[in-house]
């Protein structure tokens, strides 16, 4: 449940526009990082 709220959250932030450029490359840049652990997490969880 964990991994599957940092994915959605991460998924959220990288695909959102805000039309400023500075703020979007901060933004994308925080949603990757959550992105990361949350499909390596679901990776882990497989069998």
């Amino acid at each position: 449940m964990f991994f599957l709220g940092l994915t959605i959250f991460g998924a959220k932030l990288v695909f959102t526009k805000s039309g400023n450029h500075d703020a979007d490359f901060m933004i994308k840049l925080f949603g990757y990082l959550l992105l990361m652990p949350g499909i390596i997490g679901f990776l882990q969880l497989l069998p």
